[in-house]
């Protein structure tokens, strides 16, 4: 953990998230009319306001759960197709999110460390409807169903049948995933964290 001052205290949480058990990936279908509205209006208030340069503060792009003007942030980065870190989104996010999150005290930023082509896909879905909640919705289902997708040589089509079910077209996947603006934010996002002296990937 980096521990930066400036104007507030931000702290930076390098984590890998994610590896994988089954998941009732029907849970997408549960993505609420209000969800979409929200993620929508979210969009339309910042999303495709790309900021090139970035440090540690948040950006418009970035996807904030709890307070995004709180004196404390937290950001994570992790990979889609990373091993390591389900643990930490199953046993320390809920109790993260409940004690901190959900009552506002910190701003959680959730950021990608984009490794492969696996994790640019991925990622490129999550963050396709430029919403928190389904981002959040579509990571849980991404991390959990890893061995279904991360390691086939079929992963673009099984990407496109999760969005499916999750909501957004095969056409609206692909506009996704030629959206400059969605790719240009991922690659920047990976080479902040590579900047910062003893971060380990």
């Amino acid at each position: 953990m980096l521990v930066k001052r400036k104007s507030f205290l931000s702290f930076l949480v390098l984590l890998s998230i994610f590896a994988c058990k089954s998941f009732p990936i029907n849970a997408l279908a549960n993505v609420s009319d209000a969800d979409k509205n929200n993620d929508v209006q979210q969009r339309e208030e910042g999303y495709d306001i790309f900021h090139k340069k970035r440090d540690f503060s948040i950006v418009p792009d970035d996807i904030v759960l709890g307070d995004p003007d709180s004196k404390i942030v937290v950001i994570a980065y992790f990979s889609p197709t990373c091993h390591h870190c389900y643990g930490f989104f199953k046993k320390i996010f809920p109790e993260l999110k409940k004690q901190y999150i959900d009552n506002k005290k910190i701003a959680f930023v959730f950021r990608e460390f984009v490794s492969n082509k696996q994790d640019l896909y991925a990622s490129v879905l999550a963050r396709c409807t430029g919403g928190s909640e389904t981002y959040l919705k579509f990571i849980e289902i991404l991390l959990m169903q890893q061995d279904g997708w991360a390691y086939s040589r079929k992963f673009q089509e099984i990407l496109t049948n999760i969005a499916a079910i999750g909501g957004i077209s095969s056409e609206e996947y692909d506009k996704c995933l030629n959206d400059n603006r969605i790719t240009s934010a991922l690659i920047e996002n990976t080479k902040l964290p590579m900047k910062v002296q003893g971060f380990v990937g």
